[in-house]
């Protein structure tokens, strides 16, 4: 029974900014069975999930920041601690 954790992501970083936009990238998680996706968190708050490393978060207003951070896991449902903190200001 696999009970080990993935290794935290990485490298957290925007790829685009616009007014209602941000889309993020980061880096792959390695895992002792493989990554099979990561969760997205804004401002703590668990958002949504992905199987790539890259996401996109629509509908933002203008002159905001927004907190980012990403958690990897794995087919048995172990979850890294979150990545390091990432502050999105719309523009």
């Amino acid at each position: 029974m696999d009970t080990t954790a993935p290794q935290v992501p990485t490298n957290l970083r925007t790829t685009s900014v616009i007014s209602t936009q941000v889309s993020l990238t980061w880096d792959a998680a390695w895992d002792n069975v493989g990554v099979t996706g990561y969760q997205i968190f804004v401002n703590d708050r668990a958002v949504g999930t992905v199987t790539g490393r890259t996401w996109t978060h629509y509908g933002l207003s203008w002159n905001q920041t927004y907190s980012y951070r990403v958690a990897a896991y794995d087919a048995r449902g172990n979850q890294s601690a979150w990545s390091s903190p990432i502050w999105v200001t719309t523009k």
